[in-house]
């Protein structure tokens, strides 16, 4: 379980790293391990939700650029 839960994060941190989503996604990744492992964290998450708002105007200016293919 923890082996496909890995892989799955893993193939969604090579497909939103395009996004410039891979500092928050790494913290997700860790966050989810803790959680998994037992050793529950709340930090990792609130670190992924403030680096999602830093890069929201990014996310949205590549948006405008891109139109609907993002």
């Amino acid at each position: 379980m923890v082996n496909l839960l890995g892989l799955w994060l893993f193939i969604w941190l090579i497909m939103v790293s395009r996004l410039h989503l891979a500092g928050p996604v790494l913290l997700l990744a860790r966050a989810l391990t803790n959680i998994v492992n037992g050793e529950a964290d709340a930090a990792p998450l609130g670190q992924v939700a403030a680096l999602g708002l830093a890069n929201l105007p990014v996310l949205l200016e590549l948006r405008h650029l891109k139109g609907p293919t993002l």
